[in-house]
């Protein structure tokens, strides 16, 4: 059997400041391993994500899944192949309250079986009273089976159309006009933008513009 041991693990809960219920698992490990991450919360089914494909020695692991408002335990688990397992230490963490501004969400009906498997993403804009779209407030929800949020992603920007990319990645277009598109990670991360030319905007630098007149 060979010899697996861990160092260096670290957690942070929302590192971006754009998704705070999703955290960051960092650390190393001795040989390359495949990972797994672990959140568990009372009364709650185990939420395991594994990254078969990250064979390394050097692991950023991003922990997904949680519900607002309560305390999750969150752990790594690492496989080398050669029989080598090993894990993190535990980190506790108290995930916060979903945002008082949070449009209300009711459940009228859960029916999993008859749906596919995964999470909705939800687009939400703000209009408050007497005013139009609030230009600086957008969000992005991941809602389950049971219509709970186990995901938000919140920015000073619009959101409208969001769409899941193959890489686990999304991209959503952020302006009244259709003009601005950004892709970011699970984490919250900006990875990329687009701009269309045709109409003037302020873009964020590094955007990559686009010769038409929306998108």
């Amino acid at each position: 059997v060979s010899a697996l041991t861990v160092q260096d693990a670290k957690y942070v809960q929302n590192p971006s400041g754009h998704a705070p219920l999703a955290g960051l698992l960092t650390c190393t490990t001795d040989v390359p391993a495949t990972a797994t991450i672990v959140i568990e919360s009372p009364g709650r089914e185990t939420v395991r994500q594994s990254f078969p494909a990250k064979v390394g020695t050097s692991h950023a692991l991003p922990a997904l899944g949680m519900v607002s408002n309560v305390k999750v335990s969150v752990h790594a688990e690492f496989d080398d192949g050669k029989g080598g397992k090993a894990q993190t230490q535990v980190f506790e963490v108290q995930t916060p309250p979903l945002p008082e501004e949070f449009a209300p969400i009711k459940v009228t009906a859960s029916r999993p079986r008859r749906m596919e498997p995964g999470v909705t993403l939800v687009p939400m804009m703000r209009w408050p009273p007497g005013t139009l779209a609030d230009e600086k407030y957008g969000i992005i929800l991941a809602l389950n089976a049971a219509g709970e949020v186990i995901w938000y992603y919140k920015v000073e920007h619009p959101v409208m159309d969001v769409v899941a990319l193959q890489d686990g990645n999304f991209a959503y277009l952020a302006h009244r006009a259709n003009g601005i598109m950004y892709e970011a990670d699970m984490l919250g991360n900006i990875i990329r933008a687009w701009h269309s030319t045709g109409t003037p905007k302020d873009v964020r630098e590094g955007s990559i513009p686009i010769a038409t007149d929306t998108l």
